[in-house]
């Protein structure tokens, strides 16, 4: 069966999540995850979570999914080191230079790609398996369809698949809007989320035009995935409540066992939290072929971008102050957490919160809980206004709070390993086996030890097997014991003194702990390339096509055509000094096409041209242009040597690289010529699969030329809304 994997952000979301049916989790520690605001794990924690989760067969999956600087990695190779030493199922990385090092140097921490990675084709998957990953999670904004053809294309790799939670406007890794606006970056678990925040067009109208509706999957849906092939399908939710990850992980359970359940489930999931939803792009997204029209309701809430749980029933007249009689559709009690909207007409829409209070039935009685089914009264905060006809919502239980989980009821994770032991007259020798990477060298010694024919039968091996069983170590215990006995009598008729045995079991603990501390801190050798190869390159915003405006990147088939009509290549990219730049685009759904286009491009050339590339895919594709210079381009993220090392690997012809744009990074020492972007280049805020046209204006496709530009306003800044072949891309006008 599919693999069912939820989000901890806390040590009693997984728990509950392993409680109620999830088959692993994925969470993030203290430092390095892409979800800052979660509680996140210590290192201590995760090791008495791991201990749980091999008690009941399940599986953790650590994410280090952000972007890395050189001295963030020097501090985290520690990290990963004792994550080895707990035998994680995994690690989740973006970083291309962090992931290069833990093929490199941790090969037994099985390797995933993050969904940040941005990778959405079969291409892309290909190259990140040639660089150790074993697991790509794909991109949110893939259909059926198109994620069926990456399985057949592509059978060897692993495939994840999200199929419920928030789903971000943009592609995650490629949205610049939180740095750009708050200078706090998406890419290093900082998200300000802009997408959840309301902006006015032209009309003025005003509404949350870029927050997506939930994704939630069906069992259908879960089903076609299961018969494709996938091998895990994702919750999202690190920053929700153990109350989420439990009702998140019955109902997806329920649906893939096709339990009787699943509508009681559902109900408490969507209690515990919701928004608008949809099947996204899996099942909600009806367009496969760019000539294709969509018919499915809009992907964007539009009016309120927040947790609006169940309808429970609507409001009638007023019964007096601050009192309405309502008609309930689920039961209520007392301190449940109530919800109502008032539309706005051009504004988003005003959510009024309340506790429940003042509950009477029909006959006027005070009572505790109101059914299903009745009517009664029930007390309305003033700021409500004339609620009459409004949908009464319920966002939360008073009942629902969960238990909390103690850390201190789970012991420590303990790396296993085998001992033999060698026993003859005078000495004992000990030597450990399987034992962690870490200590890379068999680690064994020999000492003395008085041992004597017994008066009595003995229970040697009995003995010895629960005392070295018994682990005093730190990282280790061993589980599997082979006693050989040299000398000429049988184990049970050997008198072996107990505390010679305990101390000198102690002690070889305490020198294996010893020396795994020691290789924890040894840091990574690291290469000082005293001459970078490739060169320098221009401010990045000279080479963005003009065509193409205000993108910074090429429409490949809209240059491959014009090219065949005799339009000189010089008119359509940028030149400077007799070089033509191509910056090939981060986001293409129809990669056959794409790849097309790009021959034709390099097929017509009669000057030098160079090709920037923005997402892993891209790295196959210029493999089989081995004489095409290559820059790396700034959706490459060079935020450190190794990430540089590892593109110059690949065996492309590259020729220079941009620094990671989002933060000021020193590139002394690199083994590549690392240039700054420059300060007047800012790239899109937003690059999107929703189509702003579609699912903001409510505009069908029907007659659409699929090229379409917007303004739209927040605090009196400006913004440009560009849909270019179904594409949506915003940018800042003060950058253009």
């Amino acid at each position: 069966m599919i693999e069912l994997t939820l989000p901890a952000g806390s040590f009693d979301s997984a728990i509950e999540a392993f409680t109620n049916g999830a088959d692993g989790v994925y969470l993030g520690l203290t430092e390095f995850s892409a979800r800052k605001g979660a509680k996140n794990f210590t290192i201590e924690e995760l090791s008495r979570l791991k201990t749980a989760a091999e008690t009941s067969g399940k599986t953790i999956y650590v994410t280090v999914n952000t972007v890395l600087q050189d001295d963030e990695i020097s501090r985290l190779i520690p990290i990963l080191r004792r994550l080895e030493l707990l035998n994680i199922d995994g690690i989740i990385v973006q970083d291309l230079g962090l992931a290069s090092i833990i093929a490199s140097e941790f090969p037994s921490i099985p390797l995933h790609a993050s969904t940040q990675l941005a990778v959405h084709s079969s291409d892309g998957v290909r190259a990140l398996a040639a660089m150790g990953f074993s697991r790509v999670v794909l991109s949110r904004e893939l259909t059926i369809e198109e994620i069926r053809i990456i399985r057949e294309e592509v059978p060897d790799v692993e495939l994840k698949v999200f199929i419920h939670g928030a789903m971000c406007y943009g592609f995650s890794g490629l949205c610049m809007a939180s740095v750009h606006l708050t200078d706090r970056s998406a890419n290093k678990g900082e998200c300000s989320q802009i997408c959840r925040t309301w902006f006015s067009d032209e009309e003025g109208k005003e509404g949350f035009f870029f927050s997506m509706k939930d994704l939630k999957s069906d069992g259908e849906t879960l089903r076609e995935l299961e018969r494709i092939g996938i091998e895990s399908v994702k919750i999202e939710g690190r920053m929700k409540s153990p109350l989420y990850a439990a009702a998140t992980a019955h109902y997806y359970r329920s649906l893939l066992e096709r339990k009787p359940d699943a509508h009681e489930t559902d109900r408490q999931l969507t209690t515990a939290f919701s928004r608008d939803s949809s099947g996204g792009w899996l099942a909600g997204y009806d367009k496969h072929d760019p000539k294709d029209m969509r018919h499915t309701p809009s992907l964007i809430t539009g009016t309120y971008a927040s947790h609006k749980g169940i309808g429970a029933g609507t409001i009638g007249r007023s019964t007096g102050k601050n009192q309405w009689s309502v008609h309930l559709t689920e039961n209520i009690e007392l301190r449940d957490g109530l919800l109502i909207l008032i539309q706005g007409k051009h504004a988003p829409d005003r959510a009024v919160q309340f506790a429940a209070k003042g509950l009477t039935d029909q006959s006027g009685r005070r009572v505790t809980e109101l059914k299903k089914g009745s009517r009664g009264t029930i007390y309305v905060p003033s700021e409500g206004g004339d609620v009459e006809g409004l949908q009464l919502r319920i966002v939360s239980r008073h009942d629902s709070a969960l238990s909390t989980h103690e850390t201190g009821a789970y012991q420590p994770y303990r790396y296993p390993i085998s001992f033999t032991l060698t026993i003859d007259w005078e000495s004992i020798s000990i030597e450990g086996r399987d034992l962690p990477p870490l200590l890379k060298k068999p680690f064994a010694f020999k000492r003395p030890l008085d041992v004597q024919e017994a008066k009595s039968a003995q229970k040697s091996e009995e003995r010895i097997t629960k005392m070295f069983s018994g682990s005093p170590s730190l990282y280790m215990k061993a589980e599997e014991i082979t006693i050989i006995n040299n000398t000429d009598l049988p184990l049970s008729s050997l008198f072996l003194p107990s505390s010679s045995l305990k101390s000198i079991r102690n002690e070889w603990f305490l020198l294996a702990d010893r020396m795994i501390e020691e290789a924890i801190q040894q840091p990574l050798d690291q290469e000082t390339a005293l001459t970078p190869a490739g060169t320098l390159l221009p401010e990045r915003r000279l080479l963005s096509p003009e065509g193409n405006y205000p993108l910074p990147y090429a429409d490949l088939s809209s240059v491959a055509s014009s090219l065949k009509k005799g339009t000189p290549i010089e008119n359509l990219l940028a030149g400077i000094k007799g070089t033509v730049y191509l910056p090939l685009p981060p986001v293409f759904f129809d990669e056959k096409k794409e790849k097309q286009a790009l021959w034709e491009i390099l097929s017509f050339r009669n000057t030098n041209i160079r090709v920037g590339i923005n997402n892993p895919a891209h790295l196959l594709w210029m493999k089989e242009y081995p004489e095409v210079e290559v820059f790396a381009d700034i959706y490459m993220y060079i935020a450190n040597r190794y990430t540089a090392s590892l593109l110059l690997e690949t065996g492309i012809n590259l020729i220079g690289g941009y620094a990671w744009i989002e933060r000021e990074t020193d590139c002394n020492g690199y083994p590549l010529h690392m240039s700054e972007a420059g300060k007047d280049f800012t790239p899109p805020l937003f690059i999107s699969r929703s189509c702003y046209r579609y699912d903001v204006l409510g505009l069908g496709c029907e007659g659409c030329s699929r090229n379409h530009s917007y303004h739209i306003t927040q605090r009196d800044k400006g913004y440009r809304v560009d849909v270019r072949s179904c594409i949506t891309t915003v940018t800042a006008e003060s950058t253009l």
